[in-house]
């Protein structure tokens, strides 16, 4: 039995826990916290199959560093589309 699996998932489903604990302590200031999925990327970890080259797995994650004061925050995004917990 592999706990790889179990530990990535567990791992993941932190920093959902996370994102939306950070952005409630943080409500009512100018600081957002969401989460970026950012597809499947052709890394190292991705693999050279991957269908995103990083410069498209990027946008994502620039699009959320460069939210205004009334942009979205404790969500999760890929791309333009909030995604559900």
């Amino acid at each position: 039995m592999s706990y790889k699996p179990f530990a990535y998932d567990a791992s993941k489903s932190d920093v959902n826990t996370f994102t939306i604990q950070l952005a409630a302590a943080l409500a009512g200031t100018n600081i957002k916290v969401n989460s970026a999925h950012a597809g499947w990327v052709r890394t190292d970890m991705g693999g050279p199959h991957a269908s995103l080259a990083p410069s498209e797995g990027v946008t994502t994650i620039v699009r959320l560093a460069l939210l205004g004061p009334n942009g979205p925050t404790g969500k999760f995004f890929h791309g333009e589309d909030e995604l559900p917990w």
